[in-house]
């Protein structure tokens, strides 16, 4: 019965990354090599659910079956360097593949040959894959998947990294940052960095104790079902995930003299108080900048040398002031707290509330209150 559970999971694995790599690679619009890379990157899901689908027909059909293996077997090396370089394409757009990234095939590469070494050396060859599914002696065989785990899990924590940090610096320089791109990555890579936990405990478990929850097999497969599932649906409901986005040029240094910082100040909280620019959900700093009639470094570097902040958190500060006064208004008594929180720039109730908190302490709701008892 679980054999027949785990053949149908990966049936539907296989179906729904070629599926998904097929439609990208034939769509034209949005982000060519990000698009290109995730299609890479589904295609070796794709081959490495055939792997695993090869060993529940290996008995009846052996010559296939070794062909398959020996092809798709090595895939497992490859799927994270592909997704890690996805992630890079989306967050950065002046991102190209150089020869210097054929690096990140090298483990790859290595597996290739080492099953190709096994291959030719191996005596029995069928029996071996006919008993065991694998090329790999069963006394090494757990080494080996943790070797391939643990080099994917770096990957996987490495590109989540590259996602945290991408959002710290572009905070620097929107009132509001690319939500649906970041959600999309995270949800990507947190649902693979889950699953291989369960790996890595797995082979563990196997190496210091000979055995593992049978239960967690399941689990697992469960998990990969789950994960495949929602980036089904998610790539249905938000197709603008493979479209292409604006970045951010890199933050230049400048010389500015102490007098020159005080008289762009005073500018910049002028134009603040009387324009009211913090009112669109949208501002940059590029178009503050323009506006105000200053070079966006040296808006940049104002807003951390002198008020101790970045862009996001500036601009934020002057709509939670705007909140707080419509809030307080007794004229305002019926309008709702979502209605002042899209008044005041914000396009999100969540960002709101964590904003609001931030500088009163209190929820706008127990703010509210506050002020009419």
């Amino acid at each position: 019965m679980d054999t027949h559970f785990h053949e149908i999971i990966f049936h539907i694995e296989a179906f729904l990354y070629f599926l998904f790599a097929l439609s990208l690679i034939t769509y034209k619009k949005g982000n060519w090599l990000a698009n290109r890379l995730f299609a890479a990157f589904l295609f070796s899901k794709t081959l490495i659910s055939i792997n695993v689908l090869s060993y529940y027909y290996r008995h009846i059909l052996y010559h296939a079956c070794i062909i398959m293996y020996i092809f798709t077997a090595s895939f497992s090396f490859l799927f994270a360097p592909l997704l890690f370089l996805y992630a890079r394409s989306v967050l950065y757009g002046d991102f190209k593949l150089k020869t210097i990234h054929l690096i990140h095939a090298v483990p790859f590469l290595l597996d290739v040959v080492f099953q190709g070494v096994l291959y030719v050396t191996l005596p029995d060859i069928q029996d071996i894959l006919i008993e065991w599914g694998s090329l790999i002696p069963q006394s090494i065989s757990p080494f080996h998947s943790l070797i391939n785990d643990i080099q994917v899990f770096t990957y996987l924590l490495t590109a989540m990294f590259m996602v945290r940090g991408y959002t710290f610096e572009v905070k620097k320089y929107h009132s509001s940052f690319h939500k649906i791109h970041l959600s999309w990555l995270k949800l990507l890579l947190l649902g693979f960095i889950t699953i291989h936990s369960f790996y890595i405990y797995k082979h563990i478990s196997i190496i210091l104790i000979g055995e593992y929850a049978g239960s967690l097999t399941i689990w697992m497969h469960l998990a990969s079902l789950i994960i495949v599932t929602i980036i089904f649906y998610h790539c249905i409901v938000h197709p603008e995930i493979f479209s292409e986005i604006k970045h951010k040029p890199k933050y230049i240094k400048s010389s500015l003299s102490e007098s020159d910082k005080e008289e762009h100040l005073k500018k910049l909280q002028s134009f603040m108080e009387s324009e009211k620019p913090y009112l669109a959900p949208n501002v940059t700093l590029f178009e503050l900048a323009k506006k105000i009639g200053i070079p966006p470094h040296h808006l940049s570097q104002i807003l951390n040398t002198r008020l101790n902040q970045n862009f996001f958190d500036f601009i934020n500060a002057y709509r939670i002031k705007e909140s707080k006064r419509l809030i307080s208004d007794p004229n305002n008594v019926k309008r709702t707290i979502l209605e002042i929180l899209y008044e005041t720039g914000f396009n999100s109730k969540s960002v709101f509330n964590i904003a609001f908190k931030k500088h009163t302490g209190m929820t706008p709701t127990q703010f509210r209150k506050s002020k009419s008892s």
